[in-house]
């Protein structure tokens, strides 16, 4: 019996289909995001598929974090060790040839300099912004800008930058207020990090409310999803069916 190249055709497709039907979307890097509008509990708590870490020497969690009024509080009377940070392990490390970007909604109500911190890196800040309750700061540049806001409101801050180009840029409610060069990534740990950082027992501190913080690195999804492969190739089959019928006078 002679196999017709429709036939074959069909075949082809419908094999696709049926190897295709099932998977998730290929994505590269990591990405964390808290939405305290909805959230009621903390950092450490929301399972967001990548270890979560904190570089308190001694007080806990609960300590310097607390959940209220849509917000998380971040609350850190001078008298705590280094940095009471909270970080999520990036699981594949830092990619620099990937997009970053780092979305915020906070307010630093009171405060020493940059209090309130957002970074990413290698070992060290590779890039990130401090907001102080009357200034700005970013890594390498300086504690003490001024862009004309007030950090004591809230604001949506965005920092974005492009994958291999080394640069980023700062964004307060969609105006671009700073571009600049990244530090230079080193080995080590790779981690997304936020808090306070310096030394609270020499009078740092810092009263913060994040409504809200997501940390991009996951790049666009370039690959499809194969269940969605598998649903183009069985509607490619049924219009090549719809095709021939046409053809045939049916």
């Amino acid at each position: 019996m002679r196999i017709s190249d429709f036939t074959r055709s069909l075949f082809a497709l419908l094999a696709i289909a049926l190897v295709s039907g099932s998977g998730s979307t290929a994505l590269a890097g990591n990405a964390f995001s808290l939405d305290y509008n909805t959230l009621t509990v903390l950092p450490s708590q929301t399972g967001q598929g990548l270890v979560y870490g904190t570089s308190f020497p001694n007080p806990a969690e609960t300590t310097a974090f607390r959940v209220q009024d849509k917000a998380l509080r971040l609350f850190t009377p001078s008298g705590f060790s280094w940095d009471p940070s909270a970080y999520y392990q990036l699981a594949n490390g830092y990619d620099s040839s990937i997009d970053v970007e780092i979305t915020v909604r906070a307010r630093v109500l009171d405060g020493s300099l940059d209090a309130l911190y957002f970074y990413f890196g290698d070992n060290r800040f590779v890039g990130g912004f401090g907001i102080g309750p009357s200034r700005f700061g970013l890594p390498g540049v300086g504690n003490f800008i001024d862009f004309g806001v007030d950090p004591k409101v809230y604001h949506d801050y965005r920092y974005f930058s492009k994958g291999g180009s080394g640069k980023f840029t700062l964004s307060i409610d969609d105006r671009e207020v700073y571009a600049g060069n990244l530090l230079q990534v080193t080995s080590g740990n790779s981690y997304a990090a936020f808090g306070h950082f310096g030394s609270t027992s020499a009078s740092g501190y810092v009263t913060a409310d994040i409504a809200k913080i997501r940390y991009d690195n996951t790049g666009v999804a370039a690959v499809p999803e194969p269940s969605t492969i598998g649903l183009a190739a069985l509607g490619a089959v049924a219009g090549l069916a719809t095709a021939r019928r046409r053809l045939l006078g049916r």
